[in-house]
């Protein structure tokens, strides 16, 4: 038996060229596949495969490239199914605190993990990951996932009603433990409460995320952060309970992206929003 371990970039990159019959792979192509394929040499050939099937790979003058699709699926099922494999090896706790992980993002904190789990510690279940190569320490309290393609395995095998209230989890961990610092996680609790179903609060992560990027003068994304928060109040049920909230929340957002239009120089459109947040205003009695 010959056990091949984690193939390096340089040894990848040869097997990519030796596998397509060139002379050279470009860059960028190595990036996806390392990216993707955790140096894996199974994963790797079932990847290139893939990419040259769907027309993701193009070969000129001796050399391949990678060229993206909009229409290709990102990943293979074949992989998927590889390392589904080992994700269903793994015991309820194990699978339950690596799809919480998952929700969180291609790295997390182990306190913001214990915190969603409800856990004390998660220590010894992630260290566990861990040999099982499916996280990896990527420093003295935080951890990632070994590759994209692990992580939007574990997400693919979340089911809708499941990630919802694990997204909850989340922004409720998130609120708890920087409760007296929430500023720099606005952005990111406006898509977990989205994510969760506070449409609402969404919302009002969102306009606090943009007020913060406006104050810093980015202005492309707190317009970004505000037409999202927008987007999520027109998407909210209609309920009695948060009709007041929706009301002031459209006439905010109305106004802050109408008053960001113009700053901008459309001038045309932010006056049809101000326009709107004065008629929200009126028709709701909002004194402001």
């Amino acid at each position: 038996v010959v056990r091949l371990g984690t193939f390096d970039p340089r040894a990848q990159r040869r097997l990519l060229a030796s596998k397509l019959g060139v002379d050279d792979i470009s860059d960028m192509l190595l990036a996806f596949v390392s990216r993707t394929c955790e140096g894996n040499p199974l994963y790797l050939e079932e990847m290139l495969r893939f990419l040259v099937q769907s027309g993701q790979v193009a070969v000129r003058d001796g050399r391949a490239e990678y060229v993206a699709t909009v229409r290709a699926p990102t990943l293979p099922g074949s992989l998927h199914a590889l390392v589904s494999s080992r994700i269903d090896a793994l015991d309820s706790a194990s699978k339950g605190v690596l799809q919480l992980a998952a929700t969180i993002g291609s790295d997390f904190s182990i306190h913001l993990l214990a915190e969603a789990a409800g856990m004390d510690d998660v220590r010894t279940i992630v260290d566990d990951l861990t040999q099982r190569h499916l996280l990896v320490q990527d420093g003295p309290e935080t951890w990632a996932f070994v590759s994209e393609l692990v992580r939007e395995t574990v997400l693919h095998g979340i089911l809708g009603v499941q990630r919802r209230d694990q997204h909850l989890l989340v922004a409720s961990a998130l609120e708890t433990l920087y409760a007296d610092a929430l500023e720099p996680w606005h952005e990111t609790l406006a898509h977990h409460c989205a994510a969760g179903g506070r449409i609402v609060d969404a919302a009002r992560y969102a306009h606090m995320a943009g007020q913060r990027m406006e104050s810093a003068q980015f202005l492309d994304r707190a317009l970004a952060a505000y037409r999202r928060g927008l987007g999520w109040l027109e998407q909210a049920p209609e309920q009695a309970s948060t009709w007041d909230a929706r009301t002031q929340g459209e006439a905010m957002l109305r106004y802050r992206i109408g008053t960001l239009n113009i700053t901008m120089g459309d001038a045309g459109r932010g006056e049809r929003d101000l326009q709107l947040a004065l008629d929200i205003s009126s028709d709701a009695g909002l004194p402001w």
